[in-house]
């Protein structure tokens, strides 16, 4: 069977790589400072400099080109309660202005011309125009540079100025574009907004300073060489290109680049990005040309205007000299291309190779089979003697009753039984996840429950799914005030990812003809103990999904989840992990996104990547408000964990679960206040986590962080849940208004001073 898998669970993790490193030397300082140049105009003695606002916005309110051919803009500075920020110097800022070249008969895409940089740093390669200060937060700036001396120059062409606010102001951008003869512009160039890179990045900061994508594009466009960052000069070939569509797409694509899957590399500005994997289908280009946003009428360039420059960033391989039948391999199908005039033929919209057509377009094709597969739970029966239960559920596939998954066997499957994708780490053809959880509400009472769909037997025209398939008794303890979770795992169906029709998993790959994999829409039912419907369902969901989509858009989780509620009836406070000691969800994913990110841990090393594309420390990138308060608002169970010891189990309270996800490097199982240091020397050391979690003796920093915690209460090494319940004080000094609220104390992103524009 060969079925296309988008992404594996690992390739998933790696997915948490996502263009943390965007850090790249672009238009950035190019050198240790020289000497001290002239300084630059002083402002009006008169004036008194405003004290230092924790955020300034800057915004552009007009730009001209004089007779003399300088540009002169007018811009204000204010800070979050729009107060001016009065004495602006002028190592404060900078200065960019680009024209915009309307492409041409070849098919060239429209693209950025940089026609002057003033940069004010009071170094001798530093240019400087005249600068005013009007005392209430406005200013006028009038470049030295005359943009009628400039090759290529057009009154009559759309042209971009751009300030960026730098030292103790920054991140702040403003943009502002304009036609320097005042004609209307004919043509622009809006394609992507940092809003949308927003969605996964937070506040999206590179260089310091640049935060505006509107402001990027000015320096990383054709023209800029990142070997010396000389507007003017060819891009040199040896040199990888900076400009912006080109460098954004293969930083994103990264690890599957297929150069990189070669056995090459890419790196640029001195950064490796081949271990980048964005955490969902890297063809859902929607993500970030959203083609709804106004403030980004170009956003749908990407298909109605393909270029060889855009297609070979992330198909790399392509050698557009090259005959379509070359041994390489790396022929361009339709044969040698000189320039980009025949792109649009081929792949523009309505063409038969349509780019959305292999991009966006299977993207809705997926999110339109969701339903084609559904499980319904129509009953529950507990025997409370004995600890088993049986559901009944109805099976419908494409809207057709499926009455057998197999003949008997399950090797042998019936046609609908073939349609269903095979998830490597769970059920064949997919399992319910059967969960309980007491009256007390105080959250399930099982870890990996899971009732295979092929063991559940035929009952008329539908399925009876019984416990004992997958071991008698699991149930003891339920009454009837509690309540039974079901849902479905391990869904995934095979469909064509060409036509988007469902398909059998074996159908042979051919020209048009292509299988994946989708998760399918989960069908979540309550029901009480005693078989009825419950009024409610599970709430002990402490993230919101919705956020998760920000940066997952494809809805593709472990285990073929696309509910949270999914991923809980297995990952909750009940299950230890011999790879990471604590299994609870709670701790799972804080860490699985942190991988110790130095952004929370602060480490000098350099070796720990910063792995998450926002801050992790941004709790409202996966949070609602009322989520992360202190004590724990959601799961407030102890966890269980191993503490390394063969496999015995041990509890950790739950405050010290969360924090200690981020804030303790080593294993929270194998912490143990009885030794020295707090390790047991014969907890396991796994080579697979060596140098992240391992067991290693603990430094003083993080010993100083378990101490704090233990004399706060936490608990470490508990015996039973009871002895690691209802002990910790955390919420004193922690909890939202308090002097070190957990809100105060992380970075929750707002962001602003750089919107779109």
């Amino acid at each position: 069977m060969k079925i296309l898998q988008m992404y594996s669970w690992r390739s998933w993790l790696s997915g948490l790589v996502i263009s943390s490193a965007l850090v790249l030397s672009g238009c950035a300082d190019d050198g240790s400072d020289g000497a001290v140049g002239p300084a630059g105009p002083a402002a009006p003695t008169s004036i008194v400099k405003s004290a230092v606002p924790e955020k300034a916005f800057s915004t552009i309110t007009s730009a001209i080109v004089t007779t003399n051919g300088e540009v002169s803009i007018e811009f204000t500075v204010k800070d979050a309660d729009g107060n001016g920020y009065v004495g602006l110097q002028s190592g404060e800022f900078r200065v960019i202005a680009a024209q915009l070249n309307p492409g041409d008969a070849g098919g060239d895409s429209t693209y950025w011309h940089r026609v002057a940089y003033e940069r004010f740093r009071g170094r001798t390669s530093d240019v400087f125009g005249t600068f005013t200060d009007n005392g209430d937060g406005s200013y006028r700036y009038t470049s030295q540079t005359n943009l009628k001396n400039v090759t290529g120059y057009n009154a009559d062409a759309t042209h971009r100025v751009g300030v960026q606010l730098d030292g103790d102001l920054r991140p702040s951008n403003a943009t502002f574009d304009f036609v320097p003869s005042g004609k209307l512009a004919s043509v622009e160039r809006k394609i992507v907004s940092e809003s949308a890179c927003n969605n996964c990045h937070g506040q999206l900061r590179i260089h310091g300073g640049r935060i505006a994508t509107n402001f990027c594009v000015l320096c990383h466009n054709p023209d800029l060489n990142p070997s010396d960052f000389d507007p003017q000069k060819p891009l040199a070939s040896a040199e990888p290109s900076a400009d912006f569509k080109v460098m954004v797409h293969k930083i994103h694509r990264g690890a599957g680049l297929p150069s990189v899957d070669a056995g090459g590399t890419y790196e640029i500005g001195g950064h490796d990005y081949s271990e980048v994997v964005l955490p969902q289908d890297i063809r859902n280009c929607g993500i970030c040309h959203q083609e709804s946003n106004t403030a980004t009428p170009q956003a749908s360039n990407w298909r109605t205007q393909p270029t060889m420059e855009a297609c070979a960033s992330c198909h790399d391989n392509l050698d557009f000299t090259l005959p379509a039948n070359d041994v390489s391999g790396n022929g361009h199908p339709a044969g040698p291309q000189s320039d980009n005039s025949g792109c649009v033929d081929c792949h523009g919209d309505g063409a038969a190779d349509a780019t959305e057509g292999f991009h966006s377009a299977v993207m809705a094709r997926k999110e339109a089979l969701r339903d084609s597969f559904v499980v319904q739970p129509i009953a529950v029966r507990v025997d409370q003697v004995n600890g088993d239960i049986e559901v009944d559920v109805s099976m419908t596939l494409e809207g057709a009753t499926v009455t057998a998954l197999h003949d008997g066997n399950p090797a042998n499957e019936t046609s609908a039984g073939g349609k269903l994708g095979k998830y490597k780490y769970g059920e064949e053809n997919g399992a319910l996840a059967v969960n309980w959880e007491k009256a007390s509400g105080a959250g399930f009472e099982l870890n990996h429950v899971e009732i295979g769909l092929n063991d559940c037997r035929p009952n008329g025209a539908d399925f009876t799914c019984a416990s004992t398939a997958t071991g008698p008794g699991l149930f003891t303890g339920v009454s009837d005030a509690d309540t039974l979770t079901v849902t479905t795992v391990d869904s995934l169906l095979c469909f064509n990812e060409k036509d988007g029709n469902v398909m059998d998993c074996n159908q042979a790959p051919s020209d048009s003809v292509r299988i994946a994999t989708i998760e399918v829409t989960p069908v979540v039912h309550s029901y009480m103990g005693d078989g009825s419907d419950a009024a409610a369902g599970y709430d002990k969901i402490g993230a919101d999904i919705n956020a998760c989509e920000n940066c997952h858009g494809d809805k593709h989780y472990h285990h073929g989840a696309t509910a949270l509620l999914q991923c809980k009836t297995c990952h909750n406070a009940t299950r230890s992990s011999s790879s990471r000691t604590i299994g609870d969800l709670k701790r799972h994913v804080h860490r699985l996104h942190s991988t110790l990110d130095k952004d929370a841990l602060d480490s000098p090393d350099d070796d720990f990547d910063d792995h998450f594309p926002n801050n992790i420390d941004n709790c409202s990138a996966c949070h609602s408000e009322g989520q992360f308060d202190l004590p724990l608002q959601k799961n407030r169970r102890p966890s269980v964990a191993r503490n390394g010891v063969g496999t015995t189990e041990v509890y950790v309270s739950p405050t010290a679960v969360v924090c200690g996800s981020c804030h303790i490097r080593t294993r929270l199982g194998y912490i143990d206040v009885n030794y020295a240091g707090y390790i047991n020397p014969a907890s396991d050391t796994d080579s697979r986590t060596a140098g992240i979690q391992s067991p290693d003796p603990i430094d003083d920093a993080q010993l100083g962080v378990i101490n704090h915690m233990i004399l706060n209460g936490a608990v470490f090494g508990g015996s039973d849940a009871a002895a690691a319940t209802g002990k910790e004080a955390c919420s004193v000094c922690h909890a939202i208004g308090r002097a070190s609220a957990v809100d105060a104390v992380h970075t929750l992103i707002s962001v602003s001073g750089g919107s779109d524009q």
